[in-house]
């Protein structure tokens, strides 16, 4: 399955709605750095204006519950990124602009709108709280120095505990202040010396950190087109690829066969393996090309270093892939700028070497994120408050009973329901027979087995510093403290 699949959602909303995360995963949530004339004049010899990053294809799809038909209900659709809709709340805090976001609870069914005091407020004329925004969440691996460190309140200038734990600190992970163009220029704004206050004590540099990468339409677009480049290319031998024909995911059966069809133009086969397809063992749903490699890169000639006869040939991926991010333009005409893909094999870190595949093996990068958790959808009392608004739904209350959770924001509703009516709905989603077969529950993400990574090869030779004074009887900060991926101050 490729980045294909999650245009169709994409397509499905938009014609059916007017435009109609959450607050958690704020220390997750990684945005290209924006190109500044700044920024464009530090630029050393042979270095990308953006951060390198690496997306991670989750073990299981996310339900796409955008894609539905017309009478609303989902078809079945899956994708490697959780596909939500966001309302964004200007606000004002502490005398500045302030911006929160949170997940829209309509859902997808244009006939049957669920309560979302986001969608409620625009509609009414308050244009304070944004309408419905298609946003993609992908889990990703942002692939430059770090620092693991205790978090330091900056009113007390005093290292934060853990509530229930005092003995341990709260501990993040921190970019250095100087293994990145952005990170240079933004410190050296702020007054700071031109080297990196952690380096400077002597905490060591990891290499890379899980993050979350949310994009909206238009990046999601410009990501499928660095796909669709890369789709040619087969990712075990990197010769040209050739697609042979697709066959029933299901059973195996051959639907089309490409060389008795030469005829098809490119839409038609595009329009053909992104719509489903029913096979004679009764499965509906999209087909799956088969490919071939060893081709010269005009597809006409066969090569030598193609697949072996036991592998499979597999086109190479946007996943397979190290990439260098960053922005361009204002506001509404921001958008994302990307580098010409570099295979992950082939790709150098800060080390000089094509490491990075020994490096994913760590255990602070093997980690990755609960990304239905992180949009799960808020309560309308949570929304409202957000939105700074009286709750519009606050008297229904009591017969809407408990509000939608983890795995249910844009649930379909139940058959039966009229328009603009809410039943609670039960945890997972509404199976789509016609559409192939049942989409197993979401489970969330589970912790592999973290194999030894390699040894630090950054240790900074400068004298060790003493971070800010603590209080009398405070511990020290214990060294090899495991990285929880954000802030845990509860446990």
């Amino acid at each position: 399955m490729s980045l294909g699949s999650l245009r169709q959602g994409a397509q499905k909303f938009s014609q059916n709605n007017k435009g109609s995360g959450s607050k958690g995963g704020y220390f997750n949530k990684w945005r290209p750095p924006k190109l500044t004339p700044q920024i464009q004049n530090m630029l050393r010899a042979n270095e990308m204006p953006g951060d390198p990053i690496l997306l991670v294809r989750p073990e299981v799809f996310y339900d796409d519950l955008y894609d539905v038909d017309e009478q609303g209900n989902w078809k079945g659709t899956k994708g490697e990124a959780l596909h939500v809709v966001t309302h964004q709340v200007k606000g004002n805090r502490n005398g500045k602009p302030s911006f929160d976001d949170f997940t829209c609870t309509a859902g997808a069914n244009a006939h049957a709108p669920q309560p979302c005091v986001g969608c409620s407020t625009n509609d009414s004329g308050n244009k304070a709280v944004g309408g419905g925004r298609q946003q993609w969440a992908f889990g990703m691996k942002h692939l430059v120095p770090y620092h693991e460190v205790p978090l330091l309140d900056k009113k007390t200038n005093q290292f934060v505990t853990k509530k229930d734990k005092p003995n341990e600190y709260v501990m993040v992970m921190r970019q250095c202040q100087t293994g990145t163009p952005s990170e240079r220029a933004y410190h050296m704004e702020n007054g700071r010396v031109k080297s990196c206050e952690h380096c400077d004590r002597n905490i060591p540099v990891l290499f890379g950190a899980p993050k979350v990468l949310q994009v909206g339409k238009t990046g999601l677009d410009e990501l499928m087109k660095v796909d669709a480049q890369l789709e040619s290319t087969c990712a075990n031998c990197m010769t040209r690829l050739i697609k042979m024909a697709y066959t029933c995911s299901q059973c195996g059966s051959d639907l089309l066969d490409l060389a008795a069809n030469s005829q098809l133009t490119n839409e038609q086969l595009k329009q053909y393996q992104e719509s489903p397809q029913q096979c004679r063992c009764g499965f509906v749903g999209l087909p799956k090309p088969q490919y071939d490699c060893g081709f010269d890169p005009s597809g006409m000639y066969r090569v030598q270093g193609g697949c072996p006869e036991n592998v499979t040939p597999r086109p190479l991926s946007i996943f397979d892939c190290v990439v260098y991010l960053h922005r361009e333009g204002e506001d509404t005409q921001s958008r994302i700028i990307i580098s010409p893909p570099i295979p992950k094999q082939h790709f150098r870190t800060s080390t000089g070497q094509p490491d990075l595949e020994q490096w994913l093996k760590s255990p602070h990068l093997v980690k990755s994120f609960d990304l239905l958790g992180m949009f799960k959808g808020l309560t309308t009392d949570e929304q409202a408050k957000i939105c700074n608004v009286p709750n519009p739904y606050a008297q229904q209350q009591a017969g809407y009973g408990q509000y939608p959770q983890q795995g249910q924001y844009g649930q379909p509703p139940q058959q039966g329901m009229a328009p603009g009516q809410y039943q609670p709905q039960q945890q997972g989603y509404p199976p789509a027979p016609q559409y192939g077969a049942p989409a197993p529950q979401q489970q969330g993400w589970q912790q592999p087995q973290q194999p030894q990574g390699p040894p630090n090869q950054w240790q900074q030779p400068a004298p060790a510093q003493p971070y800010p004074q603590q209080p009398q009887g405070q511990p020290q900060m214990p060294p090899g403290t495991p990285f929880s991926g954000r802030p845990n101050f509860g446990k």
